[in-house]
């Protein structure tokens, strides 16, 4: 196992770089639905990062990808 890896931020991204039309939880698909009093005080690009199952990021109860293999 190499630990100097990282899989699933590697997949995720690749799905940013798609720049997909997001319709999955959670709502505020990949930092363009965040109300800008949050966004104000953070930022928005970590909520880029935060998906859920899509075909480059794996499936969380049944990983076969990235995230079998980061684990």
């Amino acid at each position: 196992m190499n630990q100097q890896t990282t899989p699933l931020l590697d997949a995720v991204e690749r799905l940013i770089h798609t720049n997909p039309a997001y319709f999955r939880i959670p709502g505020h698909r990949l930092d363009r639905g965040i109300s800008s009093r949050f966004t104000d005080r953070t930022g928005s690009r970590i909520f880029a990062y935060d998906v859920t199952e899509t075909p480059l990021t794996d499936d969380l109860h049944a990983p076969e990808g990235v995230i079998r293999e980061a684990q």
